[in-house]
């Protein structure tokens, strides 16, 4: 559906694109891990404590789209950090401009 979206050109703007293409790319990624480490165990869907078990093993961290996540995630605390830096020099300025006056 996303990558329908990214064909048609209705999914906006090119860096929103962009975004979406990398998304779709991890994602494709995490399930090419995941189905190849699936190949390998001897239980059905069904028996959930093996489920369990093999989702622990796997890890919400491991994998492309795993690594994907902390970089974004680490992009956004940075890119808010510097907003909350900008603003608190902006009100030490206009404070500074006040005590001017």
């Amino acid at each position: 559906m996303i990558k329908r979206h990214i064909k048609k050109g209705s999914a906006g703007s090119p860096k929103v694109v962009n975004g979406l293409k990398v998304l779709v790319e991890k994602l494709e990624s995490q399930r090419t891990l995941v189905e190849n480490k699936r190949r390998g165990v001897g239980f059905a869907p069904r028996d959930r404590a093996e489920v369990g078990r093999f989702e622990e093993e796997l890890g919400e961290k491991e994998g492309p789209l795993g690594s994907w996540m902390r970089l974004q995630r680490k992009v956004r605390e940075a890119k808010r950090r510097e907003v909350e830096r900008a603003l608190r020099e902006e009100r030490v300025e206009s404070e500074d401009e006040e005590d001017d006056e």
